[in-house]
């Protein structure tokens, strides 16, 4: 138990306080602000990386996102296909220390996206700009399939964001 507890506090989950054991920490505007610009340049980054779209699988692309669009109030199924969706994007990149990184500030970014995929009209609009993204790649347009998926990224941001400001 002790083992999983600390793992959740290297995630960024948990606070440990030798004296009150641990708890869990709030979700802050500041640290969406922080994380979700680099996880979208390091997307991009990966994207560029992989060099030729077409070695992106659009197939697999088409189904976990035909998957997402069918899934009604099960925000943990949302969230698990966005992330395989978002991981097949740039799963041909061969620099597996920038995936790795990626992964990792994902993990961070676990709790806001688990919030973001309560809302439903959300969840839809991502399917709406995954469907642009896919679109951009089948055109081999890289430079379009990067600004979009920067802004996917940015509209889940600013969603958050406007829900964390009022808080």
């Amino acid at each position: 138990m002790r083992e999983a507890l600390f793992r959740l506090e290297q995630a960024g989950f948990l606070h440990a306080d030798l004296a009150r054991g641990f708890t869990v920490i709030p979700l802050t505007a500041r640290e969406v602000r922080e994380i979700y610009p680099i996880i979208w340049s390091l997307e991009c980054l990966a994207l560029t990386t992989i060099g030729r779209p077409e070695r992106v699988s659009l197939a697999s692309l088409e189904q976990i996102n035909e998957e997402l669009a069918r899934v009604q109030d099960d925000p943990a199924a949302k969230l698990t296909l966005d992330q395989r969706w978002h991981e097949a994007l740039v799963q041909q990149c061969p620099n597996r220390r920038l995936l790795q990184m990626i992964a990792s500030l994902k993990q961070v970014a676990y709790r806001y996206e688990w919030a973001y995929m309560h809302e439903t009209v959300l969840a839809a609009a991502s399917v709406e700009q995954h469907r642009a993204i896919m679109e951009a790649l089948s055109r081999g347009d890289l430079a379009q399939t990067s600004a979009l998926v920067e802004e996917n990224w940015r509209f889940g941001m600013n969603a958050l964001l406007q829900h964390l400001d009022w808080q």
